[in-house]
């Protein structure tokens, strides 16, 4: 399990959702520090995004009644 995995289980319960979402997520792409700062800008920003990507796949379901398993996020 990679960290950017780690913390999106961290922030998935706060939205209300189970942290076993996290499976549908992959993250590729390089790791931090993007920038030169002690912050980890990057697992931050990948995270939050996949975060908003499971949320819209799982409003595409609910819309259309489809299921749209696989949501990326990267590292660059």
């Amino acid at each position: 399990m990679t960290k950017a995995h780690e913390t999106l289980k961290t922030i998935l319960p706060v939205a209300g959702w189970t942290d076993d979402h996290s499976g549908d997520v992959s993250f590729n792409g390089a790791t931090d520090p993007v920038l030169p700062t002690p912050f980890r800008i990057g697992l931050a920003g990948s995270t939050t995004v996949a975060a908003a990507a499971l949320a819209a796949a799982r409003l595409w379901e609910l819309r259309s009644g489809r299921l749209r398993r696989r949501c990326a996020a990267a590292l660059t």
